[in-house]
């Protein structure tokens, strides 16, 4: 709410008693704002809240062409849209639509005049350029609806928290709840009068400690409120902390969660103490009246026919506050000369006249009472006169009549409250349930009149004439089954119940809730009531949800294949350099520089997809027994070029003793690797990193150690969350998405192993210790750590390469022509048939997705050929999922490769067509396996 204000109103009703109304104003527009508008300073906070998004979504577009801008020597014309993608995600995502299409619609202005030739124009040259603009902006559209949509989804939740919280506070009635150990958990200001209790001081202590009661009727001690056991509304009294009794009325109900679960209970009562003095005077004037009538039933005059007074009683004297001796002889009238005048002397003259009976009622304003007179003549001539002090009568009358007219006021609350419900109420008046009715909200959900019977179960009516049905989990429910039908039969709750209803005009809805039995005073079931809410949008959103995160799997499986692709024609184009040997030391420089950026972005990719698949429990582990040395000996295979770049010190200390593991070998290597990478990046040029080992126990010890940049104490808690970085994102100087440790952390645990951080704070060093559970040894021998030889020369062995990536397909051709394969280079599914048929290589690298055959299809018809039966065949792809692994095996491939694939690694495949072992320097476990499962 942009604005709100809340005035408690107090109504006066009748007896002197108030009401206390609360009432919520959300003003459009009035004082406030003029006074808004007339403020500058208020003004210039507002513009500059309203308008701050807008500023920094300028920044961001400027910082995503500077960022496109820096990439341009590597991306070319690549990607111009990318930068300001994610940001554009970023921005909706913090600050709102708006910003982000702000951000989306700069982005492709800039990236399409900055980025896209022919540069520095907005004119598109080509169909194409237009349909990636397009795409760029519908993605980019539909993803910031996205987001814009689960932002609302997040504020109208807080919004309704924050409403109850608002009216839990200031209704009139106190309320109190706790949490499932009895401890209070919500305290609003009716309570704190009350009690003499503080919210601030009650919060978190035991119930009975801030809620002490005395109650007859309750089956607990008192104070005490057990979860999950809810009672009816009842008196009892309050002892307030500073010992005040007070009569309330008091009712308790439990909390449950959205699968039924108990988690507390809420306690509601108010003061009544007034209602229940006037009660008690009541009780104690009716118990006089009973003891005066035991002795003298009533005061007593007699009167002559002369209307003397002849005789009175000593209640007449209490009553009147005459002495009997000043009476006697006097005339009645003098007794109370107002009550004559009231008419009494009147009545009292006629029955002594007529000697009739009779009965009289009088006011005396004198002393604030009612007298009865009854009149009974005597044959004496004279009229005895029994009075009695109807005071109390006539006050209890009144209070019946007050109690009446509330008990018709909260019946009709209560009729409010049902009709004001959105949930659906259904109530059975019968414990067979052959009466069913409900609130408006249930007729709603029916589509059936008010105050009709809704009963399946009843004896005129067919289960079909109601125009729907039942079913739970698609199975037609019969009328014993639903939940109403079982709670007035068992006499038990029926919670966490989901009814699919499904209606003759072809409308489906959901329904979800609770049902409870009725009791009658003996205890005799006497029906059920039942609480339901529709759920079909919500069940429609879970859908939604569910496909939109299908669609996300898609997407980053379809992103990963296509940035993996141009990664591999700048490894092949590096590799074909490296083999040409340039003779200008500076050009090998660019060469190396090349190769690893190729590698450090395959391998954040690739960091990405694992996360996201550890986060999903779809990343599977290849365990096997192997030694600790040889996962150590590949980790720093992997990590030696970056170590060695920054010109570190590095000492690898293991035990004498081989340490077996049951692991995956390629996954704790790039744990390993990891650890070393982000040592050799925090640390200053000619640093020293430490790789140690040591058991201890069942366990081993592995750390990593370095004297680098240190890690600040703040930012130890928070090191293995996903995208955390110790640096500001603005200031980051070493680069990587923050997901490494992440990464690290769920590999470990998957391994059964934990891993732990400590530094002694910024620039003093940082230490990663990882333990992991030992195997015993046995007497098989474990696998070690793969050495690859130089790769021999081949003796001009036909290589097909095929790949619609012409880049892809002419660099890797010249790298294998540079070391002395004869190549044929196909661009499509079908030219790679044709070459295989006139030239019949020994071996083929093929690409999967391919027009006019793809790269299943050509593999399966070269090996269909009796001489394509033993072609050694090569699968290089952009899809890195486990199901493309066993689709390409199940093709006929004798390997799956994903893009960039290290050049050497495709040597060592090919060495094998030429005396060495077929397959044996095509590991897998030295690539990374990428995608999403």
């Amino acid at each position: 709410m942009e604005a709100e204000a809340r005035a408690v109103v107090r109504i006066r009703r009748r007896h002197g008693r108030h009401r206390k109304v609360a009432v919520f104003l959300f003003p459009d527009s009035g004082p406030e704002q003029d006074h808004i508008a007339s403020d500058p300073h208020t003004m210039r906070k507002l513009i500059s809240s309203r308008f701050a998004p807008y500023l920094i979504a300028l920044a961001a577009v400027l910082l995503a062409t500077s960022l496109r801008a820096l990439l341009d020597p590597i991306l070319g014309n690549r990607l111009p849209y990318i930068p300001y993608t994610i940001l554009s995600i970023a921005v909706c995502w913090r600050f709102g639509l708006g910003p982000g299409a702000l951000t989306l619609a700069l982005g492709s202005v800039l990236g399409r005049y900055l980025f896209v030739p022919p540069r520095l124009t907005l004119m598109v040259s080509s169909g194409a350029e237009l349909a990636a603009l397009g795409v760029y902006l519908l993605v980019g559209a539909l993803v910031l609806g996205i987001i814009e949509a689960m932002r609302r989804g997040q504020q109208s939740i807080a919004l309704r928290e924050n409403l109850l919280q608002t009216t839990l506070a200031s209704i009139g009635d106190a309320v109190i709840s706790t949490d499932l150990r009895g401890n209070v958990a919500f305290f609003n200001r009716s309570a704190e009068a009350l009690t003499g209790w503080r919210a601030a001081e009650a919060l978190g202590r035991p119930l009975a400690e801030v809620f002490q009661i005395q109650s007859e009727d309750v089956a607990f001690p008192s104070g005490e409120a057990a979860p999950g056991l809810a009672r009816q509304p009842h008196a009892a009294v309050l002892i307030s902390r500073d010992g005040i009794r007070r009569d309330i009325d008091e009712s308790a109900a439990s909390i449950t969660d959205a699968l039924g679960k108990v988690s507390g209970m809420v306690i509601v009562f108010r003061d009544i103490s007034g209602p229940r003095l006037a009660e008690r005077e009541r009780r104690e004037a009716q118990e006089q009246v009973i003891a005066i009538l035991e002795s003298i039933p009533d005061a007593f005059m007699r009167i002559d026919a002369a209307g003397r007074i002849a005789q009175v009683n000593s209640m007449f004297e209490q009553c009147f506050g005459l002495p009997q001796a000043t009476l006697l002889g006097r005339h009645f009238r003098e007794f109370n000369a107002d009550l004559c005048r009231g008419g009494l002397e009147a009545r009292i003259l006629e029955a002594l006249a007529r000697r009739e009976a009779g009965e009289l009622e009088c006011h005396d304003a004198v002393r604030g009472r009612w007298l009865a007179f009854k009149l009974c003549p005597t044959r004496t001539s004279q009229l005895s006169v029994f009075i009695q002090d109807i005071t109390a009568r006539k006050h209890a009358e009144s209070e019946l009549l007050d109690s009446q007219r509330r008990e018709r006021e909260r019946a009709g609350e209560l009729e409010a409250v049902l009709r004001a419900t959105p949930a659906a109420i259904f109530i059975a008046d019968d414990p067979y349930c052959h009466s069913i009715t409900g609130n408006p909200a249930s007729y709603r959900i029916l589509g059936m009149p008010e105050k009709a019977n809704v009963s399946a179960s009843a004896p005129e009516r067919l289960p079909e004439a109601r125009g729907f049905r039942e079913f739970r989990d698609g199975v037609p429910l019969q009328p014993e089954e639903l939940p109403l039908q079982v709670a007035a039969a068992t006499g038990r709750d029926v919670e966490s119940a989901e009814l699919t209803m499904a209606f003759t005009d072809g409308r489906v809805c959901t329904i979800y809730g609770n049902a409870a039995p009725l009791f009658g005073p003996e205890g005799e079931r006497r029906g059920a009531i039942a609480a339901f809410v529709d759920i079909t949008a919500l069940k429609q959103a879970q859908q939604q949800l569910q496909e939109a995160d299908r669609r996300k799997d898609e997407f980053l499986a379809t992103l990963a294949h296509e940035l993996r692709n141009p990664l591999a024609p700048i490894s092949n184009a590096a590799q074909f350099l490296k083999l040409r040997g340039p003779a200008d030391a500076s050009l090998g420089w660019g060469i190396d520089v090349i190769s690893r950026q190729v590698q450090t972005m395959a391998r954040l990719l690739d960091d990405l997809l694992d996360v996201s698949r550890i986060s999903r429990n779809k990343l599977i582990l290849q365990r096997q027994r192997i030694d600790l040395a040889s996962v150590v000996a590949r980790s720093v295979e992997t990590s030696r070029p970056l170590i060695d770049a920054a010109g570190h010190e590095f000492t690898v200390s293991l035990p004498a003793e081989p340490v077996l593991l049951d692991a995956d070998p390629m996954r704790l290597a790039q744990v390993l690797s990891n650890l070393l990478n982000n040592a050799a990046k925090y640390t200053d040029s000619s640093g020293h990193i430490r790789l140690m080992a040591g058991r201890e126990g069942e366990e081993v010890e592995i750390s990593v150690e370095d004297d680098g940049v240190g890690i600040a104490p703040d930012m130890l808690p928070r090191l293995f969350q996903i995208f955390s970085q110790a640096e500001p994102a603005l200031e980051r100087a070493r680069g990587g998405l923050g997901i490494g440790l992440s990464l690290v952390r769920g590999l470990v645990e998957m391994h059964g192993g934990t891993i732990t951080a400590h530094s002694a704070g910024l620039g003093r060093g940082s230490r990663f210790t990882l333990r992991l559970p030992v195997q015993k040894p046995q007497a098989e021998r474990l696998p070690t750590a793969p050495v690859r030889d130089a790769v021999p020369t081949p003796a001009y062995i036909g290589v097909l390469v095929a790949d619609d990536n012409h880049d892809s397909a002419d660099t890797m051709a010249l790298m294998l022509e540079a070391v002395g394969y004869q190549v044929f280079v196909a661009y499509d599914g079908a030219q790679a048939i044709r070459l295989a048929e006139e030239h019949r290589p020994a071996a083929a690298v093929l690409d999967i997705g391919m027009p006019r055959r793809n790269g299943y299809e050509v593999c399966q018809h070269l090996r269909a050929q009796s001489w394509g039966a033993d072609m050694y065949l090569i699968a290089q792809t952009g899809w890195g999922q486990e199901v493309d692994r066993r689709r390409a095996t199940a093709a006929g491939f004798d390997q799956h490769l994903v893009k960039p694939v290290e050049p050497g690694a495709i040597l060592s495949l090919l060495a094998s067509l030429h005396g060495g072992d077929r397959g044996a320097g095509g590991e897998e476990g030295t690539l990374q396996e990428t995608g999403l499962e």
